[in-house]
């Protein structure tokens, strides 16, 4: 396992034959509830195969281990693969290249824009946390930081 974070957002099963997918074998993926599953689709909207989901989710804890949200990412399991540290190298965020969103090269600010451009999912999704009114960040970094983490806190009371 990376981390419980990474391992809660990408919502994958264990796959015994691919270790380096690093999922905890008792690990059961949770059946999300609608408004949730939404979200969890728009995020990974991207991802064509596990691996992509894997990766995105890893960039996340990348992303945020860069913001003021970086203890979130040991809140439920202080346990990690890597330090925070080792994070940098998997995580590409350019102004200049918003474009492209593949498992290789992943863009915080394409993900933020989608999310923002969905508000029914979003305030969906922060409805179920309860979360009703939720003063958004001036930077789209942390702001999508502060989204993602409000979604794995209540994936996490499931």
């Amino acid at each position: 396992m990376i981390n419980h974070f990474r391992t809660t957002l990408a919502n994958q099963i264990y796959d015994p034959a691919k270790r380096e997918e690093h999922i905890p074998k008792d690990y059961i993926p949770k059946v999300l509830p609608p408004e949730l599953q939404a979200f969890h689709d728009l995020v990974f909207a991207s991802a064509k195969t596990k691996a992509d989901i894997l990766q995105i989710a890893t960039n996340i804890v990348a992303l945020i281990a860069s913001t003021t949200y970086r203890s979130n990412i040991t809140k439920y399991d202080n346990r990690l693969t890597l330090p925070f540290d080792n994070y940098g190298d998997s995580f590409t965020f350019t102004v200049q290249d918003q474009a492209v969103t593949t498992a290789q090269r992943w863009d915080a600010l394409a993900l933020h824009t989608s999310i923002s451009n969905n508000e029914t999912i979003l305030r969906r999704m922060l409805a179920s946390t309860g979360t009703t009114k939720r003063q958004p960040q001036q930077n789209p970094v942390y702001d999508l930081a502060d989204i993602l983490v409000c979604f794995v806190d209540r994936l996490n009371t499931l």
